[in-house]
């Protein structure tokens, strides 16, 4: 079941709240691209640059 609570976003809500959800999770993008968990796909950036 679905717990706005627990949810590891920043959005405080969900349309989803109390729904049971069945299933797996196949794939994740990030930024239209496949995460395969091993590829780095961020930058390196230094204290005081951002």
């Amino acid at each position: 079941m679905v717990d706005a609570q627990r949810l590891n976003h920043e959005n405080p809500i969900t349309p989803y709240q109390g729904t049971v959800l069945s299933g797996k999770v196949r794939k994740t993008f990030v930024g239209g691209h496949e995460a395969d968990y091993e590829t780095p796909t961020g930058r390196l950036i230094s204290r005081g640059q951002a």
